[in-house]
């Protein structure tokens, strides 16, 4: 080995690494990484194994090609800014307000705070409008529902401490009720907001889930109850969980 890679930090290798396997969707040999980062084999192999403990690097059981492992994707989910979902969900989104005649919107995990970032809403009056960048509370949006449902549970626990507020009636105000209600989300696919923000206004959303099971962003309707209710009945929640679906598989193929 060359005496300036023998010098090179551990982690500058890992990261070197990392790079050069993000750019190649289907994975490196060893023999082909060992060339690309000049380093030996048998160096490159315990490096490779410390990475694979590690979640940032994977290998399938036979293969002798490595990949980003899921670690290192979620890492680039979490950091794909909205500029790309607005990208990637912008016509979907004029597509689905024609088809249905409400307003639809994208929302995103800011931190540990839902926003909406990009919306599209009829011509017509009134049909729930939802202003880009406004936050939705865990407990009562549809969307912040789809989105939290899937974060980890020291996550989970931080935005279900203190007091939950009671919006309207209907509004779930206890943990272990919310907590009930994530799980029933990430059963069902979806998420529901019936009268709690508003009586009379409802919602539903549906997470945009990445291979490794990472939500950062949801797929969401609002707009008067009976309406919202008479498109679920009409299948609209699979129409959102389809649109949802091709997001994920463009956000992913736009961040290779």
């Amino acid at each position: 080995m060359p005496q300036d890679k023998a010098r090179t930090p551990p982690v500058d290798r890992y990261f070197m690494l990392l790079e050069l396997l993000a750019g190649r969707s289907d994975g490196l040999a060893l023999q082909d990484l060992a060339v690309l980062a000049g380093l030996p084999k048998a160096s490159l192999h315990r490096q490779l194994a410390v990475m694979q403990g590690a979640g940032l690097v994977d290998r399938a059981d036979g293969s002798t090609r490595y990949t980003l492992g899921s670690r290192a994707r979620r890492l680039a989910v979490l950091m794909a800014g909205t500029e790309l979902i607005e990208t990637v969900a912008g016509e979907m989104l004029r597509t689905l307000c024609r088809e249905f005649d409400e307003t639809c919107y994208v929302a995103y995990l800011d931190g540990e705070t839902v926003r909406s970032v990009l919306m599209e809403s009829p011509g017509s009056p009134w049909r729930g409008y939802v202003l880009p960048g406004r936050s939705m509370m865990a407990h009562a949006n549809a969307s912040a529902k789809a989105i939290m449902a899937h974060q980890p549970p020291e996550v989970i626990d931080g935005i279900l401490q203190g007091d939950l507020p009671a919006l309207t009636r209907f509004t779930h105000t206890d943990a272990e009720q919310v907590r009930e209600e994530f799980e029933s989300v990430r059963r069902q696919g979806f998420a529901t907001c019936i009268d709690e923000v508003e009586e009379g206004l409802a919602a539903f959303a549906v997470p945009v889930l990445f291979k490794d099971d990472t939500v950062r962003f949801a797929l969401a309707t609002v707009g008067p109850k009976a309406r919202i209710l008479e498109m679920m009945d009409q299948g609209a929640v699979e129409r959102f969980q389809s649109g949802a679906a091709a997001m994920a598989r463009a956000t992913a193929v736009s961040q290779r």
